[in-house]
């Protein structure tokens, strides 16, 4: 939303939260995949684990997807 200068309109952004559990690996990369290929995200960003990471930056390389990343756990 910092990128541009005079804001966005309301319908420019849509948030898709999916929640998954407690954060582990497999859940994160089945939340990640849904978001990239069924929802078609532009951007994906959330708090996740150091563990899940490792197996969800393939899927985010190969699909050229932007990703903002928080600690958690």
């Amino acid at each position: 939303m910092g990128l541009y200068p005079k804001g966005v309109q309301q319908d420019e952004i849509q948030f898709i939260p999916v929640y998954t559990n407690m954060g582990d690996p497999k859940t994160t990369l089945q939340a990640v995949n849904k978001l990239v290929f069924f929802d078609q995200v532009d951007i994906i960003s959330g708090l996740v684990s150091y563990k899940s990471i490792q197996d969800i930056i393939p899927v985010i390389e190969t699909y050229n997807k932007l990703a903002f990343f928080f600690r958690h756990g």
